[in-house]
């Protein structure tokens, strides 16, 4: 739920080949917001582990509304990832 490692974990997660926009990066952790697939609207993530990669950048985020303005860029969810 927050930047720092020792934040409180919310029990949803990304669901694997989930899209997120990047808001900001700091070090290894995300803040994102959903634009497709299913999980938390907005949150906090590790982008990866000392053994595998949780987001990996991709060059598209689909427009969730007339609303929203797209992102250049953003990054999906091989696996399942705890916010």
């Amino acid at each position: 739920q927050g930047r720092r490692l020792c934040s409180t974990l919310l029990g949803k997660r990304l669901a694997t080949d989930a899209v997120v926009a990047e808001v900001e990066l700091h070090g290894a952790r995300l803040h994102y917001e959903l634009r497709a697939g299913e999980g938390p609207r907005s949150g906090w993530v590790s982008v990866h582990t000392s053994s595998k990669d949780l987001l990996v950048r991709t060059p598209f985020v689909p427009e969730v509304s007339a609303r929203q303005r797209p992102a250049p860029g953003g990054w999906s969810s091989p696996h399942g990832t705890r916010t």
